[in-house]
């Protein structure tokens, strides 16, 4: 089942295939739809791609203890979808 992403800044919407992107962040399928999402290090530690979630649910790409938590902001770099999202981005 895909899931559909929107940027509502830039309203722009991207699909996305757990099966076929399983690894793939947030931030990845944003650059691979040529959107731009302030970063920096891509590794979950400097904050700097900061988004907030306006509405759907997320996990950690790595599994760790902040899967299936859905914040109001996430790390694009750190989550993936696990259903339709709405980003401010």
């Amino acid at each position: 089942m895909a899931y559909s992403i929107l940027f509502s800044l830039s309203k722009k919407t991207i699909a996305y295939d757990p099966k076929a992107n399983s690894f793939y962040s947030i931030l990845d399928l944003a650059d691979k739809a040529g959107l731009n999402i302030r970063r920096g290090c891509r590794s979950g530690h400097c904050g700097t791609c900061s988004v907030p979630l306006i509405k759907g649910k997320v996990e950690h790409i790595f599994g760790d203890k902040m899967a299936n938590q859905s914040p109001p902001n996430i790390l694009s770099c750190s989550f993936k979808p696990k259903s339709d999202l709405i980003i401010e981005a």
